[in-house]
């Protein structure tokens, strides 16, 4: 039997945590009754473990220490068998000469390999620096070599020897027998080292999650303090702009803007009857020879109001003149039209305007930026969410490997006390 099948594990195990878990209690249904689960830190769960891996180690040291005595022990029989199977006489056995030479050369060759088996055991009989698998597997490798070598001539040289023969096979059978029983009765040591290395390879990986599910929470409070801010912000501008909307100039302004507008409105009424009193498409059909006065007619065609705002010396007016025969200079229509043009195309801006134009624009962004940290919060709680829930899977593989290992921990004489860790950030 080998130890393989227990799953030996490497003999150190690190084991760091940087906060403690959360205490929590739980409850556990044993027999009907609801029975109270001990709570535990993760600091405390980690000084157990190091305790555990400790004792651990020591089992598996004594596990050693009992093959190598074996091995000393079957060195020693070996020593008391050997000079038997060395001065058996065939010579003496009635048997015809062939078989005899047989049995002589390979009686010589198992005795031979029994002597290796020996030395090579002797050899790997070194504790220092070999894991209990290690030294197991070595011992086992050299007996299965052996078993593999010596097989045939064992066989053959029992055509003429029983006794001697009988004597070694019995010590190897007895080592390896020694061997299994060794093994299995330290079964539930390399048991206890498989969930010991588990249980330690899970620790990281909770702080590690632990650690990142800290660095969300305080993402999302930065997140909801810029949030309050540009909220805050917001509304402070959104009183600004009531403040100055509440105040005489702006009322002054106002007023202002509609004489502005009346302004806009006469001067379109203007280019209007402006526009009616010549024809362009009569002018474009006479002037059509001259490519200056087609290209003036053809500007005032396409923009009226633009066209008059260019031509500041109403070179339209001799146009009309010249081909509908109207003076357009008889009245006072066209007088001062191109720099009324000019004059109200102007932007207007009143200073309250601007400012409150400013604002809104803030507002704006504002209320760009807010959207954006609404999303923001949303994503990185939906990210902690997922690490929660990973977390509370890994929380329950800790619990699952850690109440076998620490079930020796008692509530009282009869009882068993079953631990449970939580995470900080466990809810």
């Amino acid at each position: 039997m080998s130890l393989n099948r227990f799953g030996l594990l490497r003999e150190k195990v690190m084991v760091s945590w940087l906060k403690t878990f959360k205490q929590i209690f739980n409850t556990e249904e044993r027999g009907g009754e609801t029975k109270l689960l001990e709570k535990i830190t993760g600091e405390q769960l980690s000084v157990r473990l190091d305790q555990t891996l400790a004792e651990n180690l020591e089992k598996k040291e004594k596990f050693k220490q009992e093959l190598s005595a074996l091995i000393q022990q079957f060195g020693i029989d070996l020593q008391e068998i050997l000079p038997d199977l060395e001065n058996v006489n065939v010579e003496e056995k009635r048997e015809h000469e062939k078989v005899k030479l047989i049995v002589r050369e390979n009686l010589k060759l198992y005795i031979a390999q029994l002597k290796q088996l020996a030395t090579q055991l002797r050899e790997r009989n070194n504790l220092h620096g070999l894991t209990a698998q290690e030294y197991h597997n070595k011992i086992l490798n050299c007996i299965d070599e052996f078993d593999r070598r010596s097989h045939l001539p064992f066989e053959k040289a029992t055509l003429l020897v029983g006794k001697e023969l009988g004597a070694a096979k019995t010590a190897i059978t007895n080592l390896i027998r020694e061997i299994n029983n060794t093994a299995h009765t330290s079964r539930a040591v390399f048991e206890e080292s498989e969930l010991i290395s588990q249980l330690a390879a899970l620790l990281p990986k909770l702080k590690s999650n632990e650690l990142s599910i800290g660095d969300l929470d305080r993402r999302i409070i930065e997140l909801r303090e810029g949030l309050a801010q540009a909220k805050e912000t917001g509304e402070a501008m959104q009183k600004e702009i009531e403040k100055i909307k509440a105040g005489e100039e702006y009322r002054q302004d106002l007023q202002a803007q509609e004489e502005h507008q009346q302004q806009l409105r006469t001067l379109d009424r203007e280019l209007h009857e402006a526009r009616q009193q010549i024809n362009l498409k009569f002018m474009a059909k006479h002037f059509h020879h001259d490519p200056e006065k087609s290209q003036l007619i053809k500007a005032y065609s396409e923009n009226f109001q633009a066209a008059l705002e260019n031509d500041q010396n109403l070179a339209i007016i001799g146009l009309v003149k010249d081909s509908q025969n109207i003076d357009l200079n008889s009245g006072n229509s066209w007088k001062g039209l191109p720099a009324k043009v000019s004059e109200l195309n102007k932007p207007f801006l009143t200073k309250t305007g601007q400012e409150i134009a400013q604002l809104e624009d803030k507002v704006t962004a504002l209320a760009a930026k807010i959207v954006s940290i609404e999303a923001n919060i949303i994503q990185e709680t939906k990210k902690k969410e997922k690490l929660a829930k990973k977390e509370e899977e890994i929380l329950r593989e800790v619990n699952r490997l850690s109440r076998p290992l620490f079930s020796t921990i008692t509530e009282d004489a009869n009882n068993h006390t079953k631990i449970v860790a939580s995470s900080e950030y466990s809810k």
